[in-house]
């Protein structure tokens, strides 16, 4: 099962003892292998432009992500992150992107900034920015509970991730019936599907006018909740899992 290749588009996020280990130990494993999973057809499509790998020796299997029942709870004037604080998130530029959204938007009816997670080298920088900059929110790391709860509550949880193996709180967040801004690359796409929106933007400027974009109007925003639930259960676990088992019970049945 290979999640992903970050260490291959963006090796200066990576330690380089760390980054030559999971090259050597990655590659080894692609030519040993019988069958290779990918986490994304993102993935898949790495594999065969950065390794090599006869696309044919590689199944996608995305993963399981069970969809809570029960409705969402009152919304609150909130954007959500969800995840670490490594480079390729992006969370300083979704910081500045949220001051600059908070500066053009005004006092009224603003949103805060809700950052969930912790870990990854920037987790300095980004607490520093989270404290200096009105309206953020650092929660750290929080239980099941909590996180289920800041889903729910949110009006919209950005992903400005520069590359994903798969993008799990983009599902997690449309399995509550959250709006979800993402990052339009990688696999990203492939958890939204046509269930949430998406940013090209590479500068914090671009990211506020996104922001600003889709929360004027917050009543539009939160509209078509079904939809975007239906996009999270088509990651359903049972169905997840019953494609991994039969491309598994194949790979043996042609190996042996």
């Amino acid at each position: 099962m290979i999640h992903d290749l970050s260490f291959e588009r963006f090796p200066e996020h990576y330690p380089s003892l760390f980054r030559r280990w999971i090259r050597w130990a990655t590659r080894l494993s692609t030519r040993r292998a019988t069958l290779l999973l990918a986490l994304s057809e993102s993935t898949r499509q790495d594999l065969i432009d950065l390794y090599g790998v006869d696309g044919n020796r590689v199944e996608v299997a995305y993963p399981g992500i069970a969809v809570p029942d029960g409705p969402s709870r009152d919304r609150e004037p909130v954007i959500l992150y969800v995840g670490d604080f490594s480079p390729r998130k992006r969370v300083p530029l979704l910081i500045e992107a949220y001051r600059r959204y908070r500066g053009a938007a005004g006092t009224e009816r603003v949103c805060e900034l809700e950052l969930i997670g912790g870990g990854g080298p920037d987790e300095a920088r980004v607490s520093a920015l989270a404290a200096a900059t009105e309206g953020v929110r650092l929660l750290g790391r929080v239980d099941d509970g909590t996180l289920d709860d800041r889903y729910r509550r949110a009006t919209l949880l950005v992903y400005p991730s520069l590359y994903e193996g798969f993008g799990l709180p983009i599902v997690e967040a449309l399995g509550r019936g959250t709006p979800v801004l993402a990052a339009r690359n990688s696999s990203l796409p492939e958890a939204g599907g046509e269930a949430a929106h998406y940013t090209d933007a590479e500068t914090a400027d671009e990211l506020a006018e996104d922001l600003l974009r889709l929360l004027t109007d917050r009543a539009a925003l939160l509209e078509d909740e079904d939809s975007r639930r239906a996009q999270a259960r088509a990651f359903d676990p049972t169905t997840a899992a019953d494609r991994v088992a039969e491309l598994i019970t194949r790979a043996i049945g042609t190996r042996r």
